[in-house]
């Protein structure tokens, strides 16, 4: 039911095949498509009225070959005169119509129909009928998350499909789980035209439910349905009604469809680092995200001048809800993780929040002046460090030690006028930390003093954040179309290992296996594996302007990441995410 596992009958197949490579070959391809998707719905039912002509006969030898069903499509298409086989124009119009078409292909299936014999007519009884209930809810597609994207489906009467699971079927239907849980819900939705993308050509849903046992044992107590669309009359609510031709014909009982409990197809695993909005068009750019869990994430933003103060939103599993900070101003960045219980968040004008999930608290300290801030860090609560630059572009380095925020004099360092604003800073403990920023500095303290790494292949580009878990150590950034992405050495230094055609990169995150990501302009997505770094998402198809510019990896390597608009006006915020868990879209309480 639901993908290409091939037609029930192999010779149908074949017939649909070469049928099909003949009409491919010639120029007028877009529109034989179009009659060849329905002369498939007759291969695929192979029911045809009796006739009293053979129609495609062209030779009158008393059947149809594929040779003759060529030329009939090549007359349907104006590319051969109807006098090369009369015999397909069975109503005498002077044309080849789809339905005639479909009649010969028929013919060719199962043979030319004998002459009917002659009947009575009677009245039919009528029959009461009653209206049946879908077996799925009206709004499936506010909470049914997408197993299998838009394509083409042979088996299904050659339509565009796409497929939905219902929250409790989905993340098993992927992982090919057998048997789905019961009350699990699977609907192919079928489009009759050239994608998904437009609910006017969306004609009809088969729907399968996984019900309790004893249902239908004999078929993995299944229930199946197919609807009409839009009415959502429902046509036929049982595996054997005509409509179902591969259910009935036992396609889905094919031994690699009950492998997958009597799913058909499953969907390729993407590869990792390939992610999905989640939240999309929010009223502000989302600059950074972190958590605890998957059902516990928070993600910080550009302030959209509602009255609300900057964009915080808080994701416990089961919805998301905006929180009031009673500041105002962008936020930059929130701390990877928290910091004895708290996260610490800074950003526009010196501002720093600390909030505390426990009580739900925010609290603004007092800080040195309004500089730009763009990064947190600390090993504890009592030791933090924040990074950003004056309005010169200058590096600032703010510590707190001692119930204070001080000013850290970094002339030693950061000499002449040359910009050299620092982006992030993150460290291993209190005695091992890095800051990096424009023009590829990168500042290391060591517990007592700041020094300055330098290599003379880096320090041209401009780096965005930095971070690392155990014995990795990565930092990125880059330059419009050119990213980079450097590894920190034994010795100290920095390699770059930056794959082709990566642009430049904003955020990346470091989880303790070392299977870093890093995502940045156009929404791009670079992952490493053990096998080294590979270019995910090039961001060559985004079209709407959109940048991420952080990333986190929870404890299940779900991987999110959060950016936007990122030009001056900070807007049209996304929050997308890869992995297990079905993540609820808004809206945003």
């Amino acid at each position: 039911m639901f993908g290409p596992v091939g037609l029930c009958a192999v010779s149908r197949e074949r017939s649909a095949q070469r049928l099909s490579r003949a009409v491919a070959s010639r120029s007028e391809a877009r529109s034989a498509l179009r009659i060849l998707r329905l002369a498939l719905i007759a291969l695929l039912y192979a029911v045809s009225p009796a006739r009293a002509a053979c129609p495609g006969d062209c030779n009158g030898g008393g059947s149809v070959d594929v040779s003759e069903l060529i030329r009939g499509v090549n007359i349907a298409l104006g590319s051969s005169p109807l006098s090369t086989c009369p015999a397909f124009d069975t109503s005498g119009d002077g044309t080849v119509a789809v339905n005639e078409l479909i009649a010969a292909v028929n013919a060719a299936l199962n043979g030319c129909p004998a002459t009917p014999t002659p009947s009575t007519p009677s009245d039919p009884t009528p029959t009461a009928t009653v209206a049946i209930e879908p077996i799925f809810p009206a709004d499936y597609r506010s909470t049914f998350v997408e197993v299998r994207d838009c394509r083409l489906g042979i088996e299904h009467n050659s339509r565009m499909i796409r497929v939905l699971a219902n929250p409790i079927a989905a993340e098993p239907y992927r992982q090919l789980q057998n048997p789905l849980p019961v009350g699990s819900i699977v609907i192919k939705e079928e489009f009759d035209g050239a994608d998904c993308s437009n609910d006017a050509d969306l004609v009809s849903w088969s729907v399968m439910r996984k019900e309790a046992a004893g249902f239908d044992p004999e078929d993995g107590d299944w229930h199946w349905q197919w609807l009409d669309a839009p009415s959502k009359h429902v046509r036929c609510d049982d595996k054997l009604c005509p409509g179902f031709t591969c259910v009935s014909a036992g396609c889905h009982r094919l031994p690699e469809c009950l492998a997958r409990d009597y799913m058909c197809t499953q969907e390729e695993a993407p590869p990792r680092g390939t992610l999905k909005p989640v939240l999309e068009h929010l009223p502000a750019a989302v600059l950074s995200i972190s958590g605890t869990s998957p059902t516990d994430v928070y993600a910080v933003g550009a302030d959209p001048n509602d009255g609300r103060g900057p964009f915080i939103i808080h994701y416990d599993g089961t919805g998301w809800r905006r929180l009031d900070s009673g500041a105002s101003g962008a936020l930059w960045w929130i701390s990877v993780t928290p910091i004895d219980g708290s996260f610490y968040m800074a950003g526009d004008g010196g501002l720093i929040l600390q909030y505390t999930p426990s009580n739900g608290m925010f609290t603004r300290p007092t800080t040195p002046d309004t500089s730009q801030l763009f990064g947190i860090w600390g090993p504890s609560a009592t030791n933090l460090w924040a990074v950003g630059g004056d309005a010169e572009r200058h590096g600032v380095l703010w510590h707190f030690e001692a119930g204070q925020w001080g000013v850290v004099d970094l002339s030693a360092v950061l000499v002449g006028d040359d910009p050299s604003t620092l982006y992030k800073v993150w460290g291993t403990s209190g005695t091992d930390v890095y800051a990096v920023g424009e023009t590829g500095v990168i500042l290391h303290y060591n517990g007592s003093s700041w020094s300055r790494i330098d290599d003379p292949t880096i320090n041209t580009l401009t780096l965005f954040t930095v971070h690392g878990s155990g014995s990795f150590l990565d930092t990125v950034g880059g330059f419009f179309l050119n990213g980079v992405i450097l590894e920190h050495q034994p010795n100290g230094s920095f390699t770059k290992r930056t794959p082709s055609g990566t642009p430049q990169l904003n955020g990346i995150f470091v989880p303790p296996n070392g299977n870093a990501v890093a995502v940045g302009n156009g929404l791009s997505v670079a992952a490493r594996s053990g096998s080294g770094w590979t270019l995910v998402n090039d961001g060559e198809a985004e079209t709407q302007g959109r940048d991420f510019h952080a990333t986190w990896i929870d404890a299940d390597d779900g991987i999110w990441a959060v950016g936007g608009d990122l030009s001056i006006s900070l807007a049209d915020g996304v929050l997308s995410y890869g992995g297990t868990q079905v993540v609820a879209g808004g809206p945003i309480q």
